[in-house]
């Protein structure tokens, strides 16, 4: 896991009401732990994760995770898979892509993270280029 991954996380949480995305990588994983951090200190928060592995780590850390309901969401946070210098980026190449694009649709903000192992020089057609 890139060691830059964490800095980058901890700028997401702790600034939203109360409904929040959990997204899905190690990026979100860093999110996760962070979050729990401020849960423990007395931050009350809902949650919606996209992904078991998210939701059980969530949980394992105080986070009360809940199903998406109609309500939406108030931000939803997730980690880039490729991010080039004009700011584009790859979101979503993994087996939790479908659930990741319908949470986030639902929230009023969406946050991405990116750290130095998410940045490429150029975009290729949907691709990392190096």
């Amino acid at each position: 896991m890139p060691p830059d991954a964490r800095p980058g996380s901890r700028g997401a949480f702790g600034r939203g009401r109360d409904a929040r995305r959990l997204g899905t990588g190690s990026t979100a994983r860093w999110f996760i732990l962070g979050l729990a951090e401020r849960v423990r200190q007395g931050l009350t928060i809902r949650a919606v994760a996209t992904s078991l592995a998210s939701a059980s780590l969530a949980t394992e850390g105080g986070i009360l995770v809940e199903e998406l309901g109609a309500d939406g969401l108030d931000i939803a946070v997730d980690g880039a898979d490729s991010v080039d210098p004009a700011l584009r980026l790859i979101k979503g190449r993994g087996g939790a892509m479908l659930r990741e694009k319908i949470v986030a649709a639902s929230a009023a903000r969406y946050v991405v993270i990116v750290d130095a192992g998410n940045t490429c020089p150029a975009y290729v057609a949907g691709f990392r280029s190096r």
